[in-house]
């Protein structure tokens, strides 16, 4: 997928990125390794002005391959599924710190069973969870039975005062949206979930539902200020209407074709 990226001091001219070969950068991070936000994120508009969209503590952001002509930044994927660029050297690290992979070669520890430690971690993995407020059966297009659920969880404030709501998805463990407050975290959980499935290599379907629609939707961005957000929700606003009003003329024009075929009389 290409990036569009904004080049140049005195006018604003944009680049169309698509090629990332870049697999490790200068200040030692590589593509894939996971980076969790040490003090919250304040996103400004290009005036200083805060936006309203914040990056708690917590958040867990994944490095991405770099593009090739500009080696100097270090592309990364927000938890919303968003591209971010960052400077390639250690002032990431302030803001940033690396998480370490688990190391799954430890032997198990002595006298302890395998049923014992499946049990202890399904504990552990409840727990962690925490509360479920709500699942999703969905299918692989044109599979009759589930293949995968998708579970919500009840949204809980976190020590540093912002606030998290886990998510699972089959097969990809335990994920989280993040917010200020309980609402925004809800919101980024199920966006996440969208962003997720749509990268998926597998095409999902809502049981009952159209072909690959899941019914989990897009939710309008407001970090790029009121202004643009008003903009955008009477754009939505506007193709909504449009579309009903072809729908009811659409509908309209069948009932007047059923209605003269009835009155024509019957062929001799």
């Amino acid at each position: 997928m290409g990036k569009l990226r904004r080049r140049g001091n005195k006018k604003e001219r944009y680049e169309f990125v698509s090629a990332y070969p870049v697999k490790k950068y200068r200040c030692g991070l590589k593509a894939g390794d996971r980076l969790r936000i040490k003090k919250r994120i304040v996103i400004r508009d290009h005036t200083g002005k805060p936006t309203g969209k914040i990056h708690p503590a917590g958040e867990v952001w994944t490095v991405l391959p770099g593009a090739r002509d500009n080696p100097t930044l270090v592309w990364l994927r927000q938890a919303d599924g968003n591209r971010h660029t960052w400077d390639d050297d250690e002032s990431i690290f302030r803001t940033f710190e690396l998480i370490k992979p688990l190391d799954h070669r430890k032997r198990k520890s002595a006298g302890q069973s395998s049923a014992g430690k499946s049990r202890d971690l399904g504990e552990a993995m409840r727990h962690q969870f925490g509360e479920i407020i709500g699942e999703r059966q969905l299918n692989r297009a044109g599979a009759r039975s589930k293949d995968l659920t998708v579970t919500l969880g009840k949204p809980r404030r976190r020590k540093d005062g912002d606030w998290e709501c886990p998510f699972r998805i089959t097969g990809l463990g335990i994920q989280y949206g993040y917010g200020v407050d309980g609402i925004q975290a809800l919101i980024t959980a199920l966006d996440g979930i969208r962003v997720m499935l749509e990268r998926s290599a597998q095409r999902f379907s809502w049981l009952g539902g159209e072909p690959g629609y899941t019914g989990f939707d897009r939710f309008v961005t407001t970090s790029l200020g009121e202004k643009f957000n008003k903009r955008l929700n009477l754009i939505i606003d506007r193709e909504i209407a449009k579309f009903v009003y072809l729908l009811e003329r659409t509908h309209q024009k069948r009932k007047t074709t059923t209605r003269k075929k009835k009155l024509l009389p019957p062929a001799q």
